[in-house]
């Protein structure tokens, strides 16, 4: 389902089989903003992530790979960056958006923490939102505001 509502500027798409909402205000530049810098925020989270968990080898260098403690210590780092992932998503488009769009796996686990791939191909499913969102909105102003519409002169080749 998805709704774009003019007159408000507000772009409603559903976001999981309960048709719960994600509502974009395509007037928000700053929600564009936030989301085109969104790769290279997570970069720099991955990037920490990546240094912790050097750490987390340099503390259980020579033991079992197979730990119990080591491997608690990886997964930890990673539940660190998934969490961190999920509020940058919030932080763009609301509190509990993210709640919403992994709906029905909370439901099954209340605890549930998306891996790395699930934030790719939630952000990747995304991308055409923004497009679809933003690009509307730069073209209903491309040609309410063209130099023709204006009354200004334009170069005839």
């Amino acid at each position: 389902m998805e709704r774009l509502n003019r007159d408000t500027n507000l772009l409603e798409i559903s976001v999981n089989k309960y048709d719960d909402l994600l509502v974009i205000d395509c007037g928000d530049l700053s929600v564009f903003e936030k989301f085109a810098e969104l790769s290279s925020r997570v970069d720099a989270l991955a990037e920490d992530a990546g240094k912790e968990l050097e750490r987390v080898n340099s503390r259980h260098e020579g033991e079992d790979q197979a730990s119990a403690e080591l491997v608690r210590d990886y997964v930890g780092v990673n539940i660190g960056f998934s969490k961190k992932v999920l509020a940058e998503l919030d932080g763009i488009f609301g509190d509990g958006f993210t709640d919403k769009a992994f709906r029905e796996n909370y439901e099954v686990n209340p605890d549930f923490v998306p891996d790395e791939i699930a934030l790719a191909e939630l952000v990747e499913a995304l991308v055409p939102v923004m497009e679809k969102a933003y690009g509307e909105r730069i073209r209903r102003n491309k040609s309410k505001y063209s130099a023709t519409k204006r009354g200004k002169h334009t170069a005839v080749e």
